[in-house]
């Protein structure tokens, strides 16, 4: 398996991980973002986090050769703006993903987030 596909199963299975606990208890993800809303410390931790792991991802693997590599370097780059925005713009971030992760919303985005699983473990073995 080539350093596109590993990363792939890895965010594959994070998401399939993500789709489980937030689908299963569907008042997990509000209680998860009331947590960061009302500790910025821990959002910037995070971000510190999401970032670093993104920006590491993307400098080992920073490719467009061919449709694997883009889908690869493009869910690395958005997932270092997630990371920088809440490092820098918590509130107006938090503000916005709350709105779209809504309780009514959760099964729906742990549905998304299967899907994405599946989808990206799968590219991992193409």
């Amino acid at each position: 398996m080539d350093l596109t596909g590993a990363i792939a199963l890895v965010i594959g299975v994070y998401a399939l991980a993500a789709a489980a606990a937030v689908g299963g208890r569907p008042g997990k993800l509000e209680a998860m973002m009331k947590d960061f809303s009302d500790r910025p410390g821990l959002a910037f931790s995070i971000g510190v986090l999401v970032y670093f792991l993104s920006a590491a991802g993307l400098i080992a693997h920073h490719g467009l050769g061919d449709w694997r590599a883009v889908v690869i370097t493009v869910v690395l780059a958005l997932s270092a703006i997630e990371g920088l925005s809440l490092m820098v713009i918590p509130r107006p971030f938090l503000g916005v993903a709350s709105s779209l992760l809504s309780p009514g919303r959760a099964r729906i985005w742990a549905g998304f987030a299967g899907l994405l699983g599946v989808a990206l473990i799968v590219l991992a073995f193409l």
